[in-house]
């Protein structure tokens, strides 16, 4: 939403952005203890949060990540309470916005349940909507 340089890159997968890096890097971080896997009660499935040793290096690091944590909180605010569902969609309507910025809403629409064939009409076009919604603000500030 940004353009914080993630320094990973990421592909359209199976349900929104997704990158074999970032998979790769936390796997390591949990390897070398900084992070680890919290279960959650049903139907959530585990999340994964800082260990000890993960808090002090986050903050030795907190110079890397400062300059961008306004843009990082309200990314977090706006997609903290949606399911995976709605996150897909939200996710391929990004995307598909993105990938085509001078299109229409029809082909976006198009667009996402031509990539997302299980996403609904009205599904589609609500995603589409609250991108849009979410792009205008951020080109307010």
């Amino acid at each position: 939403m940004h353009n914080v340089p993630l320094g990973n890159e990421f592909i359209l997968y199976k349900h929104g952005p997704f990158s074999f890096d970032l998979r790769d890097e936390l796997a390591q971080l949990r390897t070398a203890g900084q992070i680890q896997v919290e279960p959650q009660p049903a139907p959530f499935g585990p999340k994964l949060g800082l260990s000890g040793v993960g808090e002090n290096l986050l903050k030795r690091l907190q110079y890397r990540w400062e300059p961008y944590k306004d843009h990082i909180d309200q990314v977090a605010h706006w997609l903290s309470g949606y399911g995976v569902k709605k996150l897909e969609q939200l996710a391929t309507a990004w995307y598909v916005v993105s990938e085509s910025p001078q299109a229409d809403r029809a082909a976006w629409q198009h667009r996402l349940q031509e990539i997302k064939p299980h996403v609904g009409e009205e599904d589609a076009q609500a995603a589409i909507a609250e991108v849009l919604e979410k792009k205008e603000a951020l080109a307010k500030v």
